[in-house]
């Protein structure tokens, strides 16, 4: 008689050693609060840091104590599992498995091929209540080449033929790096002697992402945000409505004049680096009487960014029309606590493009909102290249 099929909910991570895109911003613990969401019986994750001295230091002090892996597991993975992939002599990071069940043994597969991104296959066997026999879960991180990825899929199978019984359930996720899907015809080709009933969480399926980790889907992983801002879109009355990029197809023209004509008399001043910026910034918004508007494709909730939200509120709450747009994928750690005073006030905030693509992929990944523009009152203007970012400020 088979052994009773068990339901369970997983989830596949590669959390790029805790950082944002770009290295930008660290987000472990929103991650976790993510994972606590949506609580699956497993998690699989990628590129997870057991050891790493100099992100430490850099991330102090709200880099953890523990190893990324036991952080993110706390109470509610009773089990985890740890593979090292690469190893630098400042520590160490790979692919770990997180278990509501007891995972009785497990062991890490080396499938870096020629020395390039070093690669693994951290197979572990589970211990579920109420079944007799294991099943067995393979967290996969596979290379950015289409020639590694086929040697790697050829390592995975032949890991599948040796060590899984038949008649074993196998559970293989991770980050396949498989965007354009050409390893589709592979699986069946390779037929996975030994597996029992075989199920891909990634891959070849479309993978779905739980609804409380949906607004974080980014990239080809998931990408925890703690701020969702088109969720916030609807939940924030001055928050506007996503703005899309539109192409021009009538061709584009590098300048069009005003309706009336160039306007002389004008005066520029050279204002170099945040230190010289930012006050100039908010002189003349406190001076503002009818309009402020700001173009900026990040703005962080730092020191800088507080310094300039708090004088856009008083600008609003005495009578003058403010609005601001930020890029959604710069911008995209707001949080609703720094957003709210700001359309309480009347102010009105929008966000360029804040929703993720194609399996989680921005498609116009290069095709964002970038202008750092200030204007007041139709007279004085600020453009270049300097965001709202302590940055921008000398150490």
């Amino acid at each position: 008689m088979p052994a009773p099929i068990v339901p369970m909910t997983l989830l596949t991570v590669n959390i790029h050693k805790g950082y944002t895109s770009f290295n930008r911003r660290f987000m472990l613990h929103e991650l976790r609060d993510a994972l606590r969401m949506a609580a699956p019986d497993l998690v699989f994750l990628q590129e997870v840091v057991g050891e790493h001295q100099a992100m430490a230091a850099r991330a102090a002090p709200r880099w953890p104590a523990a190893s990324q892996y036991e952080f993110l597991a706390d109470t509610l993975w009773r089990d985890f599992a740890y593979g090292r992939n690469a190893v630098y002599p400042a520590g160490h990071h790979g692919n770990a498995v997180l278990s509501r069940y007891p995972i009785t043994r497990f062991e890490n597969h080396d499938v870096t091929v020629g020395g390039h991104e070093s690669r693994g296959l951290l197979h572990c066997v589970l211990e579920l209540p109420g079944r007799a026999g294991a099943v067995h879960a393979i967290c996969v991180h596979l290379g950015l080449r289409a020639r590694h990825r086929a040697r790697q899929i050829a390592s995975l199978c032949r890991l599948v033929a040796r060590d899984v019984p038949a008649g074993d359930p196998l559970l293989i996720a991770g980050d396949f790096n498989d965007w354009r899907q050409q390893a589709d015809g592979r699986w069946p080709a390779a037929r996975l002697p030994g597996a029992g009933s075989l199920h891909f969480a990634a891959g070849p399926a479309r993978p779905h992402v739980p609804g409380t980790l949906a607004p974080a889907a980014a990239r080809p992983h998931l990408r925890a945000q703690c701020a969702r801002l088109a969720a916030r879109a609807a939940g924030l009355a001055g928050v506007g409505g996503a703005v899309r990029p539109r192409a021009d197809r009538r061709g584009s023209r590098a300048m069009t004049l005003p309706p009336n004509g160039w306007r002389s008399g004008n005066r520029y001043t050279l204002l170099e680096n945040g230190e010289a910026y930012f006050p100039a910034v908010r002189a003349a918004v406190e001076a503002a009487t009818r309009e402020v508007l700001i173009e900026t494709f990040i703005l962080f909730d730092d020191a800088v960014g507080r310094d300039l939200r708090d004088t856009l509120i008083a600008a609003a709450r005495r009578g003058v029309s403010v609005d601001v747009l930020v890029d959604g994928y710069g911008s995209d750690l707001l949080s609703e606590e720094f957003l709210a005073p700001l359309t309480g006030a009347g102010a009105r905030v929008h966000l360029f493009d804040p929703r993720p693509r194609l399996l989680g992929v921005r498609t116009n990944l290069f095709r964002r909102m970038h202008r750092k523009v200030v204007a007041v009152d139709g007279a004085c203007a600020f453009v270049g290249g300097i965001n709202f970012s302590a940055d921008h400020l000398p150490d």
